[in-house]
């Protein structure tokens, strides 16, 4: 395994395994659809900022590490733009932890997203991978 120096930087410094328990969501107020689904773009600006706010708050459960559900971002959703957008479906998410070991950059966090066709055909090589940081 390289080191973790500025030339050979890799986020994950070991093996882990990972456990899973289902749970519900809401999506994440940082997904592209948000504003879509929930139709709050015709209000004022500080009552857009309340409600952002206390959605955020709400939703802080969101991040982690998971299989499907809501993405969650620390900058933006790169399916903002209109060629990522068919990618619709979250496979899974690595967020950062200081222990185990999980950096991706500055406490980021790595998302990797499917179209929902590729998906019910299980073709696994068409895959959006995306990871930002503070």
């Amino acid at each position: 395994m390289p080191t973790f120096d500025q030339q050979n930087f890799f986020p994950v410094e070991k093996e882990l395994g990972m456990s899973f328990k289902p749970q519900k969501e809401l999506i994440s107020f940082d997904d592209y659809r948000f504003n879509q689904i929930t139709n709050l773009e015709n209000l004022s600006d500080d009552e857009y900022d309340e409600i952002a706010e206390s959605y955020i708050e709400l939703t802080t459960y969101s991040s982690g590490s998971k299989l499907s559900g809501y993405p969650v971002f620390t900058q933006d959703d790169p399916r903002y733009k209109e060629q990522y957008q068919s990618y619709d479906i979250l496979l899974f998410q690595i967020d950062s932890y200081d222990t185990p070991g999980i950096m991706w950059g500055d406490a980021g966090v790595a998302n990797y997203f499917i179209t929902s066709g590729d998906l019910k055909s299980r073709n696994l090589l068409n895959v959006l991978h995306d990871w930002d940081c503070h």
